[in-house]
């Protein structure tokens, strides 16, 4: 996927100002365009750039050609990465030992004539456990595609973060088997500097998805539409079962406050409540731990002879078995 055709950002270092990155030729992995600066201090300055995009990295090299009377500059050359919100950020630098930082964004031009919205409507949507693959992550990506004219962006975070357009995604290298993180991102230029922005995020604390407009209309049709597509990637752990709200757990102290009174010695009754409390707090280590509150398999899935949630079913299963042996053993209700 090509970069955007209009950039504006900021330069930071030896020098400060705007800047304003127009590229006209976007062929393969080649870029060319013109760098117009407008520094601080020495006014505006215009450079012809041409480099390379690899649907992650951006380099580019420039010449200048329209510099401000009684200033002299030379060859400049810029380095950035592709950012999870679709800007770059990176590193510039001249012959001349001027060098800083940078951050640009891609830039839209309203159509619409009234003033600013008055409102931003967001709609969002949660989930509880998910599993996915590389194939799932694309496909969802495509989708969230067909609405924006931006590339998306996908970022995916393991032991090291990389963020990339969704073309470049396809082909990447990972070599992780398993991410902690993967954020899906689409964003467009809606109206006086406001992006319309889609985003799917699934990571080890929650699982979301959000859409946000000056339309609400917009705003609740996308949302519905990915409630719709990424419900099949949701599972039910035994100590999360979302359309009752409770899980094994509950079960289990539910289950200890009504022996309890039945239980004639209080020593019993604290015996009772540790040992209950041992095997909740064991399940839910096993269903977070080993089955994970996002499993996203960057690499090729195990086959697995049981799915996991079947998994979690009969470890939880067996845990309130051991649970209610514990219970008749020390109240000598065991024959």
């Amino acid at each position: 996927m090509p970069l955007a055709r209009d950039w504006t950002g900021k330069i930071y270092g030896t020098n400060n100002g705007g800047v304003y990155l127009s590229i006209e030729d976007r062929s393969d992995q080649s870029v060319v365009g013109h760098l117009n600066i407008n520094d601080e201090q020495c006014g505006v300055s215009i450079y012809k750039v041409s480099g390379t995009f690899n649907g992650s990295e951006v380099h580019l090299s420039g010449e200048p050609v329209k510099l401000p009377e009684g200033i002299e500059a030379g060859s400049m050359h810029a380095k950035g990465i592709l950012t999870a919100q679709g800007g770059v950020d990176g590193t510039w630098s001249t012959v001349f030992g001027s060098a800083g930082t940078f951050w640009l964004v891609p830039h839209g031009h309203s159509t619409q004539p009234d003033g600013s919205p008055d409102q931003l409507f967001t709609a969002r949507k949660d989930w509880g456990p998910i599993e996915i693959t590389r194939d799932d992550i694309v496909a969802v990506a495509e989708l969230i595609q067909k609405d924006f004219n931006n590339p998306v962006v996908v970022t995916v975070t393991g032991e090291t973060e990389v963020s990339c357009y969704l073309e470049r995604f396809k082909g990447l290298e990972l070599a992780e088997q398993r991410a902690r993180i993967v954020k899906i991102r689409g964003a467009d230029p809606e109206r006086d500097g406001i992006n319309r922005v889609v985003q799917v995020e699934f990571g080890p604390q929650m699982n979301f998805a959000f859409a946000q407009s000056t339309n609400e209309a917009w705003a609740r049709g996308k949302k519905e539409m990915l409630a719709q597509h990424l419900k099949k990637f949701e599972r039910n752990y035994a100590t999360y079962i979302k359309r009752l709200g409770l899980g094994t757990n509950q079960l289990l102290h539910s289950a200890t406050l009504v022996v309890l009174p039945a239980l004639p010695d209080w020593s019993q009754r604290a015996f009772l409540v540790v040992i209950v409390m041992s095997i909740a707090l064991a399940l839910a280590a096993f269903d977070r731990h080993i089955m994970r509150f996002a499993s996203i398999w960057i690499a090729d899935k195990p086959n697995l002879a049981f799915g996991r949630s079947f998994i979690s079913w009969v470890v939880n299963v067996f845990g309130m078995i051991v649970a209610a042996l514990a219970a008749a053993a020390i109240g000598g209700w065991l024959p």
